[in-house]
Formats: C-alpha cells, sequence, structure tokens
C-alpha cells in the first residue's frame, strides 16, 4: 500500500504538470475553502509558488492576441500568437495552450511537412521532433489538425497533449513572463483554415508533493482525492478566451452549412471586440446572409460575386496589426483571417 500511494501522489504531480483542462467544480471549491488552514492563507513572496497553503489569485485579464498570414505558394496558414500578463497579476504565466482537435467528419491534412520545436537553448539553438513523430509516440486520445509549432524565444518550447492542445511553454522560471510583461513569437503553421478556438494560459505555480501528502494525513483524503483537488486548484489558476486556430476543411463541403458558420463565427468576432465597428459589422453580415441565400437557391454563381465583394470590404477594412490601425479600418487580425480566408475557401472550392 504505501508503494501504491507513493505512486499515485506522484501522479498527482504528474497530472498537475501537465495542466489538465478541467473546470473547478462548485464541491470541490467548497470544499477547499471549508479547510482553514486555506481559506485566506497568505505566503510570504520567496515561497508563494511552492506551497499549496498559498492562495493565490487567479490569472486575469491576459491579453491574447493573434496575428496572421497565409503563403499561396505552399498552402500554409501563419497564426503567431503573443501575450502580455498585466501588472494586476501576482503570478507570472508558463504556457498558452490553444485547442487543435480535429472533427470526426473533416479532411486529414498534410502531416508531413511539419516540425515541433521542442526547446529553444539558450545560445538559439533548437530541439526539435516532426509532427509525426511527436503525436505517434503519445498514445493521443484526440485526433488533432497537423501543425507545426515553432516559438522563437529563447527558454521556451512547444509539444501536443494527449488530449490535442498545442502549447508554447516555458523552460525555466528566469522565462516566465512576469506581471506587466509580456512573450511574443509563437509561431503555428498549418494547413487548416482560420476557425475559431478556445485558449488556456496557466500561471507558474508548482504544489509541493509534501503538501499533497499532508492532505492525505490530515483529512483522511484518498490519493485519488488529493490528485482531483490539485488538479483543480490548479485549474482555478489559468485564464481562458478565445482566439483564431487552424481547422480542418470539411470532409463534405455543404456551402449552406459552411456559410452558417462563417455568419456564427463573424457574430461572435464582433462580440470579442475584433470588429470594431457596428456598420461594418452590419454590412458584413448583410454580404453574408445574402451569400447563403443564394447558395440555398442553388445560385452559385451570384453567392461567388458577393463573396468576392465581401473579401474586398474585408481587405478595406483590415488593421495591418493590433498595433497598426489606419483611421476607418475596423477589422483587427483576427476578424480579418475568419472572414477573408473562410469567404476564399468557399470561392476556391465551390464552382
Amino acid at each position: 500500500m504505501p508503494h501504491r500511494r507513493k505512486a499515485l501522489m506522484s501522479a498527482s504531480v504528474a497530472a498537475i504538470a501537465l495542466l489538465c483542462a478541467l473546470n473547478l467544480t462548485e464541491t470541490a471549491a467548497q470544499k477547499w475553502e471549508e479547510w482553514p488552514e486555506v481559506k485566506g492563507a497568505r505566503a510570504t513572496s520567496s515561497d508563494r509558488n511552492l506551497s499549496l497553503y498559498y492562495d493565490p489569485k487567479p490569472l486575469a485579464n491576459v491579453d491574447v492576441q493573434c496575428a496572421f498570414t497565409y503563403k499561396p505558394a505552399s498552402g500554409e496558414y501563419f497564426y503567431m500568437y503573443s501575450l502580455v500578463n498585466p501588472a494586476i497579476n501576482e503570478l507570472s504565466v508558463a504556457s498558452l495552450s490553444i485547442d487543435i482537435r480535429r472533427a470526426e467528419d473533416s479532411q486529414d491534412t498534410d502531416t508531413e511537412s511539419f516540425y515541433i520545436i521542442l526547446a529553444v537553448k539558450e545560445d538559439g539553438t533548437k530541439i526539435t521532433r516532426t509532427y509525426k513523430d511527436a503525436i505517434s509516440n503519445r498514445g493521443f486520445i484526440e485526433n488533432t489538425v497537423a501543425v507545426g509549432l515553432e516559438p522563437q524565444v529563447i527558454g521556451w518550447g512547444s509539444g501536443i497533449s494527449s488530449k490535442g492542445w498545442a502549447s508554447f511553454s516555458s523552460m525555466a522560471e528566469s522565462s516566465h513572463v512576469s506581471p506587466g510583461a509580456g512573450v511574443s513569437d509563437l509561431t503555428l503553421r498549418s494547413h487548416g483554415i482560420p476557425t475559431l478556438r478556445d485558449y488556456r494560459v496557466d500561471p507558474s505555480y508548482i504544489i509541493k508533493l509534501s503538501d499533497l501528502s499532508r492532505l492525505v494525513k490530515e483529512r483522511g483524503l484518498s490519493p485519488e482525492e488529493v490528485e482531483t483537488i490539485g488538479v483543480e486548484f490548479y485549474d482555478s489558476l489559468a485564464f481562458h478566451g478565445r482566439t483564431i486556430g487552424p481547422t480542418a476543411p470539411p470532409a463534405e463541403l455543404v456551402p449552406t452549412a459552411f456559410m452558417d458558420n462563417l455568419i456564427s463565427m463573424t457574430t461572435e468576432a464582433e462580440k470579442l471586440g475584433w470588429i470594431t465597428n457596428a456598420g461594418i459589422a452590419r454590412s458584413l453580415q448583410a454580404k453574408l446572409d445574402a451569400a447563403r441565400k443564394k447558395y440555398a437557391s442553388g445560385n452559385n454563381g451570384a453567392a461567388a460575386n458577393i463573396l468576392r465583394a465581401l473579401i474586398n470590404e474585408a481587405d478595406a477594412q483590415a488593421c495591418q496589426s493590433h498595433e497598426v490601425c489606419k483611421q476607418g479600418q475596423h477589422l483587427t487580425p483576427e476578424a480579418y483571417a475568419l472572414i477573408k480566408y473562410n469567404a476564399q475557401y468557399l470561392l476556391d472550392h465551390v464552382k
């Protein structure tokens, strides 16, 4: 039994280190708050990242942005992520993860041309592995869109979890993103067209094995219960949001269904603040609705003309970057990528 407990406690730490994407349940949160040594406890700055008995504030308002480029010659989309950890946070940021799971009714995408940068060493050299090798040796639970992960930041690396998330991670405390600081040049490349994706930002926070053992002894919890509480506690510190990322095209392209998805994404893009003018949002939606009606009636030529007008409007409204946006332009790179390249995909594949 002691050996089994030790193994399970080690598994707890491993599970936490893997940043399992769970939601903090009400029951777990209530149980946590009932423990007097946890409730209201504050650690000193020297040990705040070491103890389960420190009650840190969750990450908040982390600003994640995605610049975007398409290279027609290779058919590759480049998603270039950056983040800023606001000064209001007390924890540093250790990783950014993006959901890249692939739907069952979607096409396979190229897996041969992509590689994963596992680590960028201090001298700038990179440890790499092909995407195909990365997924073949992990026993994946979820299918993923084929991607290349190319962080260009010293002290950072990348990988793909068994749950189908692509992660960029700081490999050492010196490269964590402190409050008030940021990181960029976290590049994902893929043949997958842009879609809305969930992201997760995790803090730099380590739970001591001794603290987990203490819960077993003091609270009479089983190692399995402690593992669940530990993972949920860690998960409660993460920050979640929406960005853009790749998706595999549908195996069977139905224009009206594709348009329905594009209309939905454009609506959400406005809610996310990526379309900054209500009049422009209405104009774009009107063109999308009109194109869908033409596809539904079988008039593909008229639909294509409307989509070309949509792309022209998107081109005129696109900000060069998040920092450079001329007066009268109202589409962030995220909104522009969603609208233009999904419309273009439909134009290229429906005649």
